[in-house]
């Protein structure tokens, strides 16, 4: 929060202030310059409690539409929360289970982990070429 001499003095500098305050000493004269520097210190002093108060009255004024804002908010959420979840939820995704039965490993003969394809080519080649009998 900013002080309150920094609002009134926002853009006013030193020797403005020194002319200010040597033309009040001019007017007043040095015997009433304690009197209007109290009654100057009671207004300022009033200019606060009224800017509190009316912050306040304004805080209080919009707590009612706050908190009805809120509950308008949360009872939408509430209503679209069952739209925003994943229908997938509910039922198995795929992949997430195992088999129920195991699907045998089945192996040529000719297969070894070693063996390479062009090999197993010349195999059924030569297999290819045996009459059938």
């Amino acid at each position: 929060m900013v002080p309150v001499f920094i609002k009134l003095f926002f853009n006013i500098s030193g020797g403005e202030i020194f002319i200010i305050l040597l033309i009040v000493f001019i007017v007043f004269g040095p015997a009433k310059i304690p009197e209007v520097a109290r009654s100057l210190g009671r207004l300022m002093n009033e200019a606060k409690k009224a800017s509190s108060d009316i912050s306040r009255e304004f805080r209080k004024g919009t707590s009612d539409i706050e908190r009805e804002y809120k509950k308008t908010t949360g009872e939408i959420t509430n209503e679209f929360k069952p739209l925003t979840e994943d229908p997938l939820d509910d039922t198995e995704k795929p992949g997430s289970h195992e088999p129920e039965e195991k699907i045998p490993d089945v192996y040529l003969k000719n297969d070894s982990p070693g063996q390479s394809a062009d090999d197993k080519q010349d195999e059924t080649d030569e297999k290819s070429e045996k009459p059938i009998q």
